[in-house]
């Protein structure tokens, strides 16, 4: 048998039998999914708060912070870690997300800056998964003012592997990313 062959029977046989413990990644034999069956499950969690301020001086001000936050990724609030290289996040760049799970374990997922708008009132960011991660999905963060108002609009969007959900539980997973949409988007206001 050549070396292609072996190594081809080598991915067969390791993905099947990753398969056979219920463990699901990017290899596969056959590239026609039935995302009926095999569908991860979709969770949204959006959060959005507005402050009104005394002065649009002021509201333009901390819009501008927001921003600054957001575009030094400064956005998370508690045990995740944003890491790039550079002073500003831009369109385009790769960035890690660390997030500790609990019991000494952190995980890092690997996203991108695939939409970073910025105007006089208004700023968008959206940071996308670009590798398989134990939670693939995208952070959308859009920032509006409006006068003296300035408003934060925050979504996560995730599909959980099974066996996380397994693991930790629907309900509880749930909860802990709704606390986290709202501490981001509180973080974002202090």
């Amino acid at each position: 048998m050549s070396k292609v062959g072996s190594g081809v029977l080598v991915g067969i046989l390791i993905t099947k039998l990753i398969e056979t413990r219920g463990v699901k990644f990017g290899l596969t034999l056959n590239p026609k999914l039935d995302l009926n069956k095999r569908a991860l499950v979709e969770q949204i969690y959006p959060y959005s708060m507005e402050k009104t301020y005394v002065s649009v001086s002021e509201a333009d001000n901390k819009f501008r912070e927001i921003v600054g936050k957001c575009k030094r990724g400064e956005f998370f609030n508690g045990n995740s870690v944003v890491e790039f290289k550079g002073e500003e996040l831009k369109i385009n760049q790769l960035i890690a997300v660390t997030v500790y799970l609990g019991l000494g374990i952190h995980s890092t997922s690997y996203e991108r800056v695939s939409t970073l708008t910025e105007q006089k009132k208004y700023f968008e960011m959206c940071l996308s998964a670009c590798s398989e991660n134990i939670i693939d999905g995208y952070y959308r963060i859009q920032v509006y003012r409006d006068g003296k108002r300035v408003e934060i609009k925050y979504e996560k969007i995730q599909s959980s592997l099974h066996y996380l959900l397994k693991l930790g539980g629907k309900k509880r997973l749930g909860m802990v990313n709704k606390k986290s949409a709202k501490d981001t988007v509180e973080n974002l206001f202090t």
